[in-house]
């Protein structure tokens, strides 16, 4: 729109509102709608149409010879006036190249030699005892079906009493552990079961033969 407009008696410089010229007083005729409308287009117009004329003719005599060549600078100017304007785009710096400060890969780092293996000499197997003699510090051994006697009732438990001077067969080279004693498992006239190594009050039980 237009701001500004001149006093037709005066000429001075009056905003595009006023009625009235604030210089000389006289009354000022209102600024047509479509006026103030395509003022601004028509002046834009005018001066693109300018552009145009003065380009070419500059294009023409420089062809006839008539006058020196545009600068590169100047060429690209009037060039880009009379393009479409387009969008300016914000120019991005260029990308920062990252060096590596290391290398990507680790370092590999040398491990001590492992001391060789010393092979020791296998400690000497004790052979499990083949027999074992029933004590005379007691009556008789009993064999049971497992080992343990805390809490067992002795009718179902005990499989066999053996005397004492009797000899007995060990079947396992494993004894084990139950009611803190040692319990092998033994053979007597054909009953297979587990006796005590000792007595709960530490009496000898089973006296092994070589």
């Amino acid at each position: 729109m237009v701001r500004f407009r001149i006093c037709p008696s005066c000429d001075a410089n009056l905003p595009a509102q006023a009625e009235f010229c604030t210089q000389c007083g006289a009354r000022l005729e209102p600024l047509p709608a479509s006026f103030s409308v395509w003022l601004p287009g028509l002046a834009l117009l005018g001066l693109l149409l300018l552009l145009l004329l003065g380009g070419s003719a500059y294009l023409f005599f420089r062809e006839m010879g008539g006058l020196p060549a545009l600068t590169p600078a100047a060429a690209a100017a009037f060039t880009s006036t009379l393009r479409p304007t387009s969008t300016l785009r914000p120019t991005l710096p260029p990308a920062a190249t990252v060096e590596p400060t290391s290398s990507p890969f680790p370092t590999a780092t040398a491990r001590p030699a492992l001391p060789s293996a010393t092979f020791l000499p296998s400690a000497t197997v004790t052979a499990r005892p083949a027999r074992a003699q029933i004590s005379n510090e007691i009556y008789f051994a009993a064999i049971r079906q497992s080992p343990g006697y805390y809490g067992k009732d002795d009718k179902v438990d005990v499989l066999a009493k053996v005397p004492a001077g009797d000899v007995v067969e060990i079947l396992l080279s494993e004894p084990q552990s139950a009611d803190g004693l040692t319990w092998w498992y033994v053979s007597w006239r054909g009953v297979s079961g587990w006796m005590a190594e000792r007595t709960g009050s530490g009496k000898t039980i089973l006296i092994f033969l070589p």
